[in-house]
């Protein structure tokens, strides 16, 4: 009787289990953050605390920045999505990444703070404490504006794809550059996807992974078979992401594939370019010419001759 009881509730235990799977997914992925020692400033405004800088780290050392002022985190992540991708959060994107590390003045972190703020946060709220700050952390301003500058135009927001035919539709290349936001070069990672009969020579597979030079970077194909084929080509980035705990934080996103080009053509193993059959009356022609011409000489020379 006692072992039924047992196995009874072992599979209540279960059941309830489940449906607290099933209901609440968040609960159960929820992820405990670390308090963030010596990357944030403290400070007081109105007779209340406040932290500017990196609020908390995960267990994997990424740090993540409060976009709400007036709430309080609970250190523990729920949901993540990643933000749409604006100017302003590829520039925070960048700067997560570049100072993503130990070691880095108070002041850098507390910069980075108040541009998540200054972009993410509501701006009636927030607008007292960027004016606070500013006045009382010395030199607080002018490195966000560095920062701020600092990040422009440093990732990738679409490519530049053109393509070279070889051997007509037999094999050919493709010329990748990444391009920031202003349209100019930038380097970064890029991965080519063919859809169709060929493959990319370097390894006999339809996709290929480079890094883009400033010059641009080329990469080679060939025809596997007869038909057409789409070529997608996109790059990698690092993005934003907002992490929800009881406040909404923003946390760096290490890669994101963006697509970007499409080029589609035909492609023929077994093609072959018609050749041109020599012309050969072109050199007998060069011949009567010149003999002609010879002919003309010799009889003007004669008649010369004669009237003297």
């Amino acid at each position: 009787m006692k072992r039924r009881m047992l196995a009874i509730l072992a599979a209540v235990l279960v059941a309830c289990a489940i449906i607290v799977a099933m209901t609440c997914p968040a609960a159960l992925a929820a992820e405990q953050l670390l308090r963030a020692n010596g990357k944030h400033h403290n400070y007081f405004l109105d007779g209340k605390p406040y932290v500017i800088g990196v609020n908390a780290e995960s267990r994997s050392g990424k740090f993540y920045y409060c976009r709400q002022i007036e709430r309080m985190t609970d250190y523990k992540v729920t949901e993540t999505t990643t933000v749409e991708n604006t100017e302003a959060a590829r520039r925070l994107a960048w700067l997560l990444s570049e100072y993503q590390h130990d070691g880095e003045p108070v002041l850098t972190y507390a910069a980075i703070g108040v541009l998540v703020h200054r972009n993410y946060d509501d701006q009636k709220v927030w607008a007292r404490h960027e004016q606070y700050l500013f006045s009382a952390m010395d030199g607080l301003e002018s490195k966000v504006n560095e920062l701020w500058e600092e990040a422009a135009n440093k990732l990738p927001v679409s490519s530049r794809v053109t393509r070279d035919d070889r051997q007509g539709l037999r094999s050919g290349s493709l010329f990748v550059q990444l391009l920031d936001a202003s349209g100019q070069p930038v380097e970064g990672v890029f991965t080519a996807t063919i859809e169709g009969p060929a493959v990319f020579d370097e390894d006999d597979e339809p996709t290929a992974v480079g890094w883009a030079e400033l010059e641009g970077t080329t990469v080679y194909w060939h025809a596997t078979g007869a038909g057409e084929v789409n070529i997608k080509v996109g790059y990698q980035s690092v993005g934003l992401d907002e992490a929800v705990t009881a406040q909404k934080m923003m946390v760096l996103n290490d890669v994101v594939e963006r697509e970007d080009s499409l080029l589609t053509f035909n492609v023929d193993n077994l093609y072959a370019p018609e050749q041109e059959m020599p012309q050969t009356g072109s050199s007998m022609g060069l011949v009567l010419g010149l003999a002609a011409a010879v002919m003309c000489c010799g009889a003007f020379m004669l008649y010369a001759v004669r009237r003297r």
